[in-house]
């Protein structure tokens, strides 16, 4: 798979990255670890955590792949968002969880927001910063994240005080290489304009159906949600095209490729096969026929 020199950074990525935001909700350990095992096979060598994801377990079971592979992968992880405590009535909400999405496939994003809804946000004083980057060095067991982000963060979240000076201590410790944003779009835009320091690299949804966010040459770019958010609605209407499910999902990914050339784009799968399949090559009239079904000019 091609990699790319990431603006904003010293750092060189794989044009497509693999989020964790579904491992150890739905999934075991097990199952967790060999769905990285299977995108890094299939060429992928960026993969994107956080503290709160998969109630907080998603760290560590990526640290488990990364045991003997951490020279060849880059890894991403956020600070901001907290996962809910650990106990025994989390541990069996979440069996339920796994058995009701493998009966109900339908049910599975109803419990991804609950599992969202359940994490805490607004952690960047310093003191909790520092916290969370040593529990995500721990639970991934590595000295370095490559790329370390706020998480959620809001314009407002950058006036804490000490947060910046926190940001470049950790890079001149070596525990960072790289840091940046990751949040909504409004937000990303404002801090990009107000506090352009924090976001030397960005990381924000991105569709076909939105226009591109303008950002300074040398910004990194990291994009994720192209498929999740709009291939239900996509693969609705173009049905009558004869388009599957699966073939309006590769084209979302495409179009998100195509559409951050310079950057990086973020998928996300429990499926093996749709994993394998990754980075695929449509022609330009299946992405213009993509882009009116998403009621978009695609010039």
């Amino acid at each position: 798979m091609r990699q790319i020199e990431l603006p904003g950074s010293e750092l060189r990525l794989s044009r497509l990255g693999f989020g964790t935001a579904g491992l150890m909700a739905r999934l075991g350990r097990r199952e967790s670890v060999r769905l990285l095992e299977i995108a890094h096979d299939s060429g992928i060598t960026h993969f994107d955590t956080a503290r709160a994801y998969g109630y907080g377990e998603a760290e560590a079971a990526l640290g488990d792949f990364l045991a003997g592979r951490r020279d060849a992968v880059t890894v991403t992880t956020k600070l901001g968002m907290l996962p809910p405590r650990r106990s025994r009535a989390l541990q069996g909400a979440k069996a339920l969880g796994r058995v009701g999405a493998r009966v109900l496939p339908a049910l599975r994003p109803l419990l991804r927001r609950g599992a969202q809804s359940m994490a805490s946000s607004g952690a960047f004083e310093p003191v909790a910063a520092r916290a969370s980057l040593e529990t995500s060095l721990r639970e991934l067991r590595v000295e370095t994240v490559d790329l370390l982000l706020l998480h959620e963060c809001r314009p407002a979240d950058l006036q804490t005080e000490g947060l910046h000076d926190f940001l470049e201590q950790v890079v001149a410790e070596g525990k960072v290489r790289a840091f940046g944003i990751g949040t909504d779009r409004a937000s990303t835009a404002a801090i990009v304009a107000s506090r352009p320091e924090f976001a030397r690299i960005v990381q924000v949804r991105q569709t076909v159906a939105e226009p591109a966010l303008e950002l300074p040459p040398g910004v990194g770019l990291i994009t994720h949600s192209a498929v999740v958010a709009l291939v239900d609605a996509v693969s609705e209407r173009a049905r009558a095209d004869g388009w599957s499910r699966e073939t309006v999902g590769r084209l979302l990914l495409a179009g998100a490729l195509r559409a951050n050339q310079a950057g990086a784009v973020l998928f996300s799968s429990t499926d093996e096969g749709r994993i394998r399949a990754n980075e695929p090559g449509p022609s330009a009239e299946d992405l213009e026929r993509l882009a009116r079904l998403a009621e978009l000019d695609p010039r």
